[in-house]
């Protein structure tokens, strides 16, 4: 599994919301994707 803390999670997704264009499921998924293939 992808082990990285809450705190880190949270700021990359609120950085990711804010250049790419706000806070929709569609964001949420491109940003989960995007880390997940990051970080494993």
């Amino acid at each position: 599994g992808v082990k990285v803390n809450a705190d880190q999670i949270r700021a990359e997704a609120i950085e990711w919301s804010a250049t790419r264009g706000g806070r929709s499921g569609r964001v949420a998924w491109q940003f989960a994707q995007d880390f997940i293939g990051r970080h494993t």
